[in-house]
């Protein structure tokens, strides 16, 4: 019995360790994998991500590179649930918009790099002396970024078979676009 009881312990904690080696493992490639397929199209080029047949989320991605301009994502989708997260190359978020919580049906997101902004208080922590918020201006998102560069993919969620080819096509639609 105790032999049992062993081995039993061993098979849950390899499988517990399998597991949480996927869990941690798994997003990098993810990440990895977009980046790849971005980095392809170009810079500030909007692409379409291969998705499976009768999938109920479509995805699209663009690298963003503002340097010393702006980029824009003009955000025109129909009435279905739908999030914009832009994600630094390590693979952390940077931002994250979607539809509940966004300003107007049609909304304009405007990548900039984001200069460094200091406090009079030189006793405030670095932390504090460089977060620059996101602010509002009419239906424009202006979103500063302090990464040299940044993968935004748009995530819509079809909730019936039939929406599929409108998704789809509303999202093969966005555009990335470099402003001066």
């Amino acid at each position: 019995m105790k032999s049992f009881l062993f081995w039993l312990t061993i098979g849950l904690l390899v499988a517990l360790l399998t597991h949480v080696g996927v869990l941690l493992w798994m997003p990098r490639v993810e990440m990895r994998r977009l980046l790849a397929a971005a980095e392809a199209r170009g810079v500030n080029a909007f692409f379409l991500v291969d998705g499976k047949a009768g999938q109920r989320r479509i995805e699209g991605a663009c690298l963003l590179r503002p340097g010393d301009g702006r980029v824009e994502l003009r955000l025109d989708l129909p009435r279905v649930p739908w999030v914009v997260t832009v994600y630094h190359p390590a693979g952390h978020v940077i931002y994250m918009l979607d539809r509940q919580h966004s300003p107007a049906e049609k909304v304009t997101l405007r990548f900039s790099a984001a200069a460094l902004e200091t406090n009079e208080d030189d006793t405030a922590a670095d932390d504090e002396r460089r977060i620059v918020l996101p602010r509002l201006e009419g239906t424009v998102m202006e979103v500063p970024l302090r990464a040299e560069r940044a993968l935004a993919v748009v995530r819509a969620h079809v909730p019936w078979p039939g929406q599929a080819v409108v998704v789809r096509r509303a999202i093969k639609r966005l555009r990335c676009a470099a402003r001066p």
